[in-house]
């Protein structure tokens, strides 16, 4: 079965009145990682209020999926950031 992933890591800085929005991506393989690869991030920008994240692997039938709001109100962060990953078929 085919599937969509990233071609290579990217990453983005956006502000937004006084709040600053960074987004870093990357493929990989399984939950490790992923988990390793959010590790670097907060260890990358510790001064971050929040690290909102979400991560899918595998296909439809196999997907494993988790997101995370970090604090922010809850479902206002993870889900809509899994919900894009979903949609653009990633």
């Amino acid at each position: 079965m085919s599937y969509l992933t990233l071609a290579k890591e990217a990453q983005i800085r956006k502000v937004v009145e006084r709040s600053i929005f960074i987004a870093y991506v990357r493929g990989v393989k399984d939950e490790a990682a992923a988990r390793s690869f959010l590790a670097a991030v907060r260890a990358a920008v510790p001064e971050a209020a929040h690290h909102c994240y979400a991560y899918r692997l595998g296909t439809e039938k196999t997907e494993i999926a988790h997101c995370s709001d970090d604090g922010e109100p809850s479902g206002s962060a993870g889900r809509p950031i899994l919900s894009a990953i979903r949609a653009a078929g990633i």
